[in-house]
């Protein structure tokens, strides 16, 4: 080990590492954070009960376990392009994540593994002008890396999905 110094070493050469290690999912090509304090679970295949007089974002409702979670196609409500990718000639089936909030569990559709993704301070940005009208109010942060990561606030977007059905 090395003796320091206060001559060798100062305060302005240490620069902190400010660098977040979250997880996201894709919803078309933009990626949401997925809030670190929330359970997931990812699943390709599971039988949804589709509901009659519902949008046509609300995919259906699916037992979990044996909770009762909602099934949601957020491109679909808010007005994201899904292009079909190919994979081996064949469309890739797009995943189903599951997160839980408080103590209830829903269900998104993914476009795609969910990812770990290291964000750094110099990734942020101000705000995007492409990320969807109704979507804006959700979003906390942006990042660009090769994809956009938007920082989700998951809870408000649920309580607003809840509203649209009233």
């Amino acid at each position: 080990m090395l003796p320091l110094s206060s001559e060798s070493f100062t305060q302005q050469d240490y620069q902190p590492s400010h660098e977040s290690r979250r997880h996201g999912f894709y919803i078309a090509n933009l990626g949401l954070l997925i809030p670190t304090a929330l359970t997931c679970e990812l699943t390709e295949k599971f039988q949804i009960c589709k509901i009659a007089n519902t949008p046509d974002w609300f995919a259906g409702m699916t037992n979990l376990r044996g909770n009762i979670a909602p099934i949601f196609d957020l491109a679909t409500l808010f007005g994201i392009a899904v292009q079909k990718k190919q994979s081996k000639g064949n469309s890739l089936t797009r995943k189903l994540l599951f997160i839980k909030v408080n103590n209830d569990w829903a269900g998104f559709y993914s476009d795609g593994l969910p990812t770990r993704v290291i964000l750094k301070d110099s990734d942020r940005i101000n705000g995007l002008d492409s990320v969807p009208r109704r979507l804006k109010p959700f979003i906390t942060h942006c990042y660009q890396q090769k994809v956009i990561w938007l920082d989700c606030d998951i809870e408000n977007l649920l309580i607003w999905i809840r509203a649209q059905f009233e």
